[in-house]
């Protein structure tokens, strides 16, 4: 009866050679890949090559700062067109909204005619002056806008009658309709293609803006200085308007040129 514990100790494999075993078993497992044949491991390393890279989260937050997502939403190579037509349209709520008032206090009835005078000379002058703006160039055109445009309210500070209000009035919106057409085929020569929505949103911010900062400034020096220094103030921002076509010249001048010869090229074609 004592001998049968000790068969049964003999015939029971110990813990050491149990874990040799597996040891053994997970090795052999392991160098299966090694015995593959050349053309059993083709796919595997194919496989291993091709596997999705971890890409980065689209939808994470951006640490950039509110304004500069707003930059972002703008068209960068429309901005000067922008500038321009701002530039063009932000002393129009001087000649369309205070002079109403600027005549009563000196002493000029009947201003109505001013506004029939001003709305079919922009009426008819846009669509000829859009074709002297292709003829003289980007350039030239803006000049004589902002030239225009500065004469005119310099001689609005010093009109007397009705005449001399409705004769600088036209010459205002011949230049604010040649501001525009000008600046509007800027816009449209500086847009790429796939992004003409973009940058066309991006120029149109520029008439409400210009005028909303338009009445505000002349608003605010008809207060503090009355209508005459307004209008010069006036005049002095549309000189401005100016010396910023001069300072961008070359600028415009290529476009110009670059448009010009894409043109020829596609009718040669």
């Amino acid at each position: 009866m004592a001998s049968k514990p000790a068969v049964r100790s003999c015939c029971r494999p110990s813990r050491s050679g149990s874990s040799m075993l597996r040891l053994a078993v997970f090795e052999r497992f392991l160098s299966l890949p090694l015995r593959w044949p050349p053309s059993a491991r083709a796919p595997v390393r194919c496989s291993l090559r091709h596997a999705p890279q971890p890409t980065h989260n689209r939808h994470a937050v951006s640490s950039a700062p509110w304004w500069q997502e707003i930059l972002n939403v703008l068209d960068r190579e429309i901005i000067l067109a922008s500038v321009l037509s701002f530039g063009s349209h932000i002393t129009f709520p001087a000649v369309a909204s205070f002079l109403v008032l600027y005549a009563q206090e000196i002493g000029i009835e009947n201003v109505g005619w001013f506004y029939v005078a001003s709305g079919a000379t922009s009426l008819l002058a846009r669509p000829m002056l859009g074709k002297v703006s292709d003829r003289m160039g980007r350039r030239r055109a803006l000049l004589a806008c902002f030239m225009f445009q500065a004469v005119a309210l310099m001689a609005l500070a010093y009109a007397s009658n009705l005449v001399g209000l409705i004769i600088p009035g036209m010459l205002f919106m011949v230049g604010l309709a040649m501001a525009s057409a000008t600046t509007l085929a800027i816009a449209m020569e500086q847009a790429k293609p796939e992004r003409r929505g973009r940058a066309m949103a991006t120029f149109s911010v520029a008439l409400p803006l210009s005028n909303g900062v338009g009445a505000l400034i002349c608003g605010s020096l008809v207060e503090s200085f009355g209508y005459f220094w307004m209008y010069l103030v006036a005049a002095s921002i549309a000189a401005g308007g100016l010396m910023v076509t001069i300072a961008n010249r070359r600028d415009l001048k290529y476009r110009s040129r670059s448009k010009r010869s894409s043109s020829s090229s596609r009718s040669n074609r």
